[in-house]
């Protein structure tokens, strides 16, 4: 997702680079893709159905640190129609107390403002302390969520907890939406947004980084 002109034949050419790559010096013409015309969408059709579900369980994937939104069709609709607002993220979120740091919870969380999927078993952080990790589809029509207030059924204290992304992309650090960047946010431009509301602790690599220092 960008607004910048872009090269459809350079999209198609390292996706399958990415995801059908050499072995043993042969390459397995597993992938076909195809750009859509008139419109920027792709159409990637996969022989192998364990590479079909490679790529869509790794999603977030990038073109040239955009989001390639993606979406899984049976063929039977127009790829044109097929509907890419929901997009599939891990998310982790920090500051729980151990015995709060379970599935339920993290459905929990997730349910507030995403499409819960479900809660990694591995939650330790070792040094970096522990966390909930949480696949998510989230509406990449609206803003990145930041934080997440939840009260667990059998609890009287409310938690908000800051959001963090894993492979997020380049985004809107104004509006955060993913659909552009700062330079392009129109609310920007139109000085309805004059301070950047986001920064880069909402980045799961920027934020490991920062507590390891």
């Amino acid at each position: 997702m960008t607004v910048k002109a872009f090269s459809k034949e350079s999209l198609l050419g390292t996706m399958r680079s990415l995801w059908n790559p050499r072995k043993g010096g042969i390459e397995r013409p597993r992938i076909l893709a195809c750009a859509l015309e008139g419109s920027d969408r792709f159409l990637f059709c996969f022989t192998c159905e364990n590479d079909r579900r490679r790529v869509l369980t790794g999603c977030p994937w990038h073109f040239d640190k955009a989001l390639l939104a993606l979406s899984a069709t049976d063929g039977r609709m127009d790829p044109g129609e097929v509907s890419l607002n929901v997009q599939f993220f891990w998310i982790r979120v920090r500051g729980l107390p151990p015995l709060l740091l379970e599935d339920s919870v993290g459905e929990l969380i997730s349910n507030i403002v995403w499409l819960y999927v479900r809660t990694d078993a591995l939650v330790s952080g070792g040094g970096l302390g522990s966390y909930l990790r949480i696949r998510v589809g989230i509406n990449i029509d609206k803003p990145l969520r930041r934080l997440a207030t939840v009260r667990p059924p059998d609890q009287t204290v409310a938690w908000t907890l800051e959001v963090e992304y894993e492979k997020l992309p380049h985004f809107c650090y104004y509006y955060g939406l993913l659909s552009h960047t700062g330079s392009h946010c129109a609310l920007r431009l139109s000085g309805a947004i004059t301070e950047v509301q986001y920064d880069d602790l909402i980045r799961v690599e920027k934020k490991e980084f920062l507590l390891r220092e």
